[in-house]
């Protein structure tokens, strides 16, 4: 079905929204699809328009983890909603099938897409300049409308992150005696 869709012209974003859900079908996490030789991320296309909130995903829904931006307030935990009216069970349908993983492991393909949900939305959704963010608190339901933001606010968010995590590794092995470690 694919190969009869490759009749005409198309952009490389066109041709990557196009090869995608053949290239995961193939259910190997390392036979990636990669445009112009960039394999070291997934930020592709639209990188200066991308979304401003980082999320986590769970079967149907989203849920703010934060905010890209400094200027943007908006609870984390908050249930996102939609997004530019789009029904974020929707989005997740269109996106999901764009991650590879192994085999039929669904787990990575989310914890893939709450990693680079900015990156996966604007290539295989849009890239917009703004964003309308219908969300539910616990308390009620808002909507807001937020300016996206470049890559390079996402890699000092991540960077910031990563520098406030421990150094200290989570685990310790010993070797007490031959044929004896202790974990």
């Amino acid at each position: 079905s694919t190969e009869v869709r490759l009749n005409h012209e198309m952009t490389q974003q066109e041709f990557y929204q196009l090869l995608l859900p053949v290239i995961t079908q193939i259910k190997c996490g390392h036979t990636k699809l990669h445009p112009e030789s960039n394999w070291s991320d997934n930020y592709f296309y639209g990188t200066d328009k991308l979304f401003p909130l980082k999320l986590f995903f769970e079967k149907d829904k989203a849920y703010i983890l934060g905010s890209y931006s400094d200027n943007l307030s908006i609870t984390a935990g908050a249930e996102v909603i939609s997004i530019n009216d789009k029904p974020v069970a929707g989005i997740i349908d269109k996106l999901l099938p764009g991650f590879f993983s192994d085999g039929s492991n669904e787990t990575f393909k989310y914890i893939e897409m709450s990693k680079f949900f900015s990156a996966g939305y604007a290539n295989l959704i849009e890239a917009p300049d703004s964003f309308k963010i219908v969300y539910r608190t616990e308390i009620d339901m808002d909507s807001l409308k937020v300016p996206a933001v470049a890559r390079t606010v996402i890699d000092n968010y991540e960077k910031q992150l990563d520098s406030q995590k421990t150094s200290k590794e989570p685990y310790y092995l010993e070797f007490i005696r031959d044929k004896v470690a202790l974990l």
